[in-house]
């Protein structure tokens, strides 16, 4: 019998079967088909990016950070403190304490060397508000004082006595602070016509003289300095006292003015002392 013999293939179906049979075999010897290129061998695992320009390679210990500067701050008194005398009562006052973390920090024992005080430069308003205002610009700022008081003789305490109020820079940590309402352009008459408010002041003094053991005059300093920036960062108060701000900080500060009325503050203290003991 003789084979049957196919038809023959047209050329084109012939070239694609033996195209298609090449690359079964080659796959089944792991090579690459003809006219594709190899991929890459790719790690087991992706490298984490490289650290920025400046900053460690992973394990390498950070590089040293160069430690903040405390600012400069007063030295103790030579001035001797006197014995331990009568305290008279604190005036009543109404508590608007700021928050510990943002305007004050631990005295730690260190005596308070000074009274300062101050003006605030604010408009007032009645009662208690203009008070609250202040503290609350006061936070804002991150300032303090330890009381503020107004022309109708209130007050209020901002910081405690045992901690250090943010109200004289360089002299923070050797001073108590007053803030009084009002300008440091000030005359004579507008003082006068605040005796309420004077009189409060002068009820702080007395207070804080007795209980700090601080005499009741005004106060000397010596050996101001300044750096670059204009901030005070070495002095003295070879005398201790009442200060005013602008005593501590002449060339930025002027409170509570040129016309503010020492004498009859610091006799009306003294005469308070006086009766409590």
């Amino acid at each position: 019998m003789t084979p049957r013999v196919p038809p023959c293939l047209p050329a084109h179906t012939v070239a694609l079967a033996l195209a298609l049979a090449l690359a079964v075999a080659l796959a089944a010897c792991g090579a690459d088909p003809p006219g594709q290129a190899p991929e890459p061998d790719l790690p087991a695992t992706v490298p984490a990016a490289s650290p920025p320009i400046g900053e460690p390679e992973p394990g390498e210990p950070a590089p040293r950070r160069r430690p903040r500067r405390p600012p400069p701050r007063a030295g103790v008194s030579p001035d001797p403190r006197p014995p331990q005398g009568p305290v008279p009562p604190a005036p009543a006052m109404r508590p608007l304490l700021l928050a510990e973390a943002c305007c004050s920090e631990p005295r730690r024992g260190r005596q308070v060397d000074a009274i300062v005080l101050h003006t605030t430069e604010i408009a007032e308003r009645r009662g208690f508000d203009d008070l609250f205002r202040l503290a609350t610009f006061l936070a804002r700022v991150r300032r303090s004082a330890h009381v503020v008081n107004d022309a109708d003789g209130l007050s209020a305490r901002m910081v405690l006595d045992e901690r250090i109020a943010y109200h004289s820079t360089y002299w923070n940590v050797s001073t108590v602070g007053l803030e009084q309402m009002g300008f440091a352009a000030f005359t004579g008459a507008d003082w006068r016509a605040r005796a309420v408010q004077l009189e409060n002041s002068a009820r702080w003094i007395a207070h804080w003289a007795g209980r700090h053991r601080i005499p009741i005059r005004r106060c000397e300093v010596t050996g101001l300095r300044y750096n670059r920036t204009k901030r005070v960062v070495a002095g003295t108060i070879v005398r201790r006292g009442v200060c005013s701000h602008a005593q501590l900080d002449p060339r930025n500060r002027h409170d509570p003015g040129a016309a503010y009325p020492w004498e009859s503050v610091l006799r009306r203290a003294r005469a308070i002392v006086a009766q409590a003991g």
